[in-house]
């Protein structure tokens, strides 16, 4: 993965655990695997004590 799409995963994952604290993170797709475009989207999963939300999150090179 991209320094820069860690960054972006970092501050997801911060948000995310303000609301749920127990909240585990998984990235995937290309993003991830670091073969990305630069239009490719940052998918993940993220996994709580109730729930499991999918949430796609678009990124354009000016973010």
């Amino acid at each position: 993965m991209k320094q820069e799409d860690r960054k972006i995963l970092k501050e997801l994952a911060g948000r995310i655990r303000a609301i749920f604290p127990d909240a585990r993170i998984w990235a995937f797709g290309s993003r991830a695997r670091g073969k990305a475009e630069w239009d490719t989207d940052l998918e993940i999963y993220q996994f709580g004590h109730i729930r499991m939300y999918y949430l796609t999150i678009g990124i354009s090179p000016s973010d």
